[in-house]
């Protein structure tokens, strides 16, 4: 019989994160919502087993969706289920436990795997929008993957699957490349003929996709795109705007900007310096927000 090494430490630890787990799971039960702008994903997903095809209108190929690689999951849910709310939110959920469990299995150790469970269970866009029915929950576990896959030493991460990661962000939400651009662009850099070609060829997935929107809709883009692009609002009446919503998180949610502020500084000292491109990312996306 082999003799049973586990610390009453790591036991009690383990413990703990099922004990989180289990908590945020009947939180976002408790807190279980949708957006409306969910339901603009869902007609089109609705139009589609109807036979019509991926539509807003039957009668008009246009891409209203933001985030193609949520609804190609959503899609076989919804064949299933034939309900939109339960759809969204077996997937959201799924998605948002995954996250968590991700999370804990890719930290450096147990308490630190812990300590993030916590600060996701504060985070109140994080229970907010592991139900909304939005993309949110897929791009969290991507990042999750993402952010392993650029730190992984031992054995060093591959560049296809990087490549693979990022792409599959971008898919998901094209604003992601706000938070993918720097690590793809030094990972870029610092690899030999052979790494680029796997980089470049794990973008396969946007690529394919662009291509299929450009021919069946017309445009590789989605219309959304085009209509924030130029709202006719003055630039700094946006700013204004933008500095308003931060202001509302903080006032509202005291968990989320503090935690990404954190991740934006830390890495400006030696011992987080390998995490330079991922808060780079992260400060090109509060720009955005704000932009």
């Amino acid at each position: 019989m082999e003799a049973n090494h586990t610390s009453p430490d790591s036991r009690v630890l383990r413990v703990l994160g099922a004990g989180a787990v289990a908590l945020l799971l009947l939180t976002l039960l408790r807190n279980a919502w949708l957006s409306d702008d969910c339901y603009i994903t869902f007609r089109t997903i609705w139009n589609f087993w109807q036979g019509f095809g991926l539509r807003w209108n039957v009668v008009d190929r246009v891409q209203t969706y933001t985030h193609p690689l949520w609804l190609l999951v959503l899609l076989p849910i919804y064949g299933v289920t034939s309900k939109a709310w339960l759809s969204a939110w077996v997937a959201g959920i799924g998605f948002s436990l995954a996250t968590a469990a991700g999370l804990i299995h890719t930290a450096r150790n147990r308490m630190l795997g812990l300590a993030g469970l916590l600060l996701l269970l504060s985070s109140r866009a994080f229970i907010d929008f592991g139900t909304s029915g939005l993309e949110n929950p897929l791009s969290w576990l991507l990042s999750v993957f993402f952010v392993y896959a650029y730190l992984r030493e031992d054995p060093p991460g591959s560049p296809f699957v990087l490549g693979m990661l990022g792409s599959l962000l971008l898919l998901n939400r094209l604003v992601h490349v706000m938070l993918v651009l720097p690590g793809l662009v030094l990972g870029f850099v610092g690899l030999d003929g052979k790494g680029r070609k796997e980089l470049l060829l794990g973008g396969l997935p946007l690529m394919l996709w662009l291509g299929f929107a450009l021919v069946y809709y017309g445009a590789a883009l989605p219309n959304t795109f085009f209509a924030k692009a130029v709202t006719g609002f003055p630039r700094p009446v946006l700013l204004a705007q933008g500095l308003r919503y931060f202001a509302d998180s903080i006032t509202n949610d005291f968990a989320t900007l503090p935690v990404i502020a954190a991740a934006v500084i830390l890495p400006l000292s030696r011992s987080y310096r390998r995490f330079r491109p991922l808060a780079l990312g992260l400060l090109f996306n509060l720009a955005y927000v704000l932009w």
